[in-house]
């Protein structure tokens, strides 16, 4: 069993990564994260992992994966939604960047951030739009407002 996190590899064995990680929450706010996978030749991705950074007026916050159970995330003209708690309030947000592992190249139209709250409709804080076209696949790149 092997768990990429940002900065080392996790395994049930110790000769190929970490065992034991703590795994702390960065606060308390929810926010859900919506992306639109392109229609584009080739858009979709099979073998990716994925996470965000969310920049904002207070600070940064970094999501887990971007991987819903059991759904064949990122296909072509998809749109998926990921919720994830323990989140720290960032205020404002200014940017997200998006950090891509793997193996398949990944083109998203748009990521839409909301804060989420519990029997309320999730709030729309921010939209990125791919306007460049730029491509996922093994690196990071940093998506700003207009």
């Amino acid at each position: 069993v092997y768990f990429y996190s940002r900065y080392r590899w996790m395994s049930d064995s110790s000769s190929e990564g970490a065992t034991r990680q703590k795994i702390c929450s960065q606060g308390d706010t929810k926010y859900w994260l919506k992306t639109t996978t392109s229609t584009k030749w080739w858009s979709g991705s099979d073998n990716l992992w994925v996470s965000i950074t969310i920049h904002g007026s207070k600070g940064d916050t970094e999501t887990g994966i971007l991987d819903n159970k059991g759904i064949d995330d990122f296909e072509s003209g998809d749109t998926n939604t990921y919720l994830f708690g323990g989140m720290k309030d960032v205020g404002e947000i200014s940017c997200i960047t998006i950090n891509a592992r793997g193996t398949d190249g990944w083109l998203f139209t748009e990521i839409s951030v909301f804060k989420y709250r519990i029997g309320d409709t999730p709030m729309l804080l921010a939209t990125f739009v791919n306007h460049d076209n730029v491509w996922m696949d093994s690196n990071v790149h940093k998506f700003c407002k207009e």
